[in-house]
């Protein structure tokens, strides 16, 4: 999908939130590329927050599509994200898969499933 594609999107999206700073967190899932959660995202995420504090403030919709990764990412994103952020929700495609849902309880204050406009179930611990 082409760049100018996903910014479209993205910004329907926001209209869809109701004006609500969403940033989306995409990694690759496809077999054979797929891409783990890293540290890396942090200084841009940082970035993002910055220059859209003023947004910030009110809400912040995380985006993210990823089949997991470093298991630190999540509480350092819930961290950062909540330095500025009156309000996080995390958006996720599909059913979660990632360690971030275990995050709600720690700062997240809702999760959606994007595709369904529903809450995400709880995260359990095996």
């Amino acid at each position: 999908m082409a760049r100018a594609e996903r910014q479209k999107l993205l910004g329907d999206l926001e209209k869809e939130r109701e004006g609500n700073l969403v940033i989306s967190y995409v990694t690759s899932t496809r077999g054979n590329f797929e891409i783990q959660m890293a540290d890396d995202v942090l200084p841009l995420l940082y970035q993002h927050l910055e220059r859209n504090a003023t947004r910030a403030k009110k809400e912040v919709d995380l985006f993210i599509h990823s089949n997991g990764g470093s298991g630190t990412v999540p509480w350092r994103i819930v961290n950062l994200v909540r330095e500025f952020a009156g309000k996080f929700v995390v958006l996720v495609p599909f059913l979660p898969r990632i360690p971030i849902t275990e995050q709600k309880q720690k700062g997240i204050d809702d999760c959606k499933e994007a595709t369904k406009r529903k809450s995400c179930p709880p995260a359990t611990r095996k």
